[in-house]
């Protein structure tokens, strides 16, 4: 019985000294996703594969009505003048098991989920003057810039949208299963 009670001054008194005495272990916190991007190529068999091809498929594209553009829509699609950085997946481009971004829309207003965007932004589609809907100022952080969309419904009943001359992206409306923390 003596044994038990020396196990219990040892653990009590001589442990903590013990551990404050080593080196702090550095625990670097990982994240659940990737921190950089991936460029995926496995696109939908009619989905634009350039800026241009995605350019054409804007132009002959519609206003979407309140009906269309209300729901989920995840990015397919995420082309440049640099075919290199083209990222194309047609369930979905994805970090991991994670989408990349997601727009979720109700109206005119649209709630924008990104990998980087801890807490999701919320902006507003309004119509222009040249049959598109657009949502302004949407910052990624970190970049110094604000991303303006003009969107437009495609013939294939995907949502085409323009980031300037130089960018643009392609989402496809579908069923998003929300994953709790």
């Amino acid at each position: 019985m003596i044994r038990f009670p020396k196990l219990i001054v040892f653990l009590v008194f001589l442990l903590p000294a013990f551990a404050q005495s080593q080196s702090p272990i550095s625990v670097e916190r990982s994240s659940d996703v990737p921190q950089n991007a991936v460029p995926q190529n496995a696109p939908c068999v009619d989905q634009p594969r350039s800026l241009a091809e995605l350019a054409t498929s804007f132009r002959h594209g519609k206003l979407p009505l309140v009906s269309q553009r209300t729901g989920t829509w995840v990015e397919i699609g995420d082309v440049s003048d640099d075919a290199s950085e083209n990222s194309l997946n047609c369930p979905g481009i994805r970090r991991d098991s994670k989408f990349e971004f997601v727009l979720v829309a109700n109206r005119y207003s649209v709630e924008l989920h990104a990998i980087g965007i801890n807490i999701p932004q919320r902006v507003t589609m309004e119509p222009d003057r040249n049959g598109s809907i657009e949502f302004r100022e949407v910052d990624f952080g970190g970049e110094g810039t604000l991303d303006n969309y003009r969107c437009r419904i495609t013939n294939r009943g995907t949502l085409a949208c323009l980031l300037g001359q130089y960018n643009g992206v392609e989402f496809k409306k579908m069923a998003v299963v929300t994953q709790m923390p």
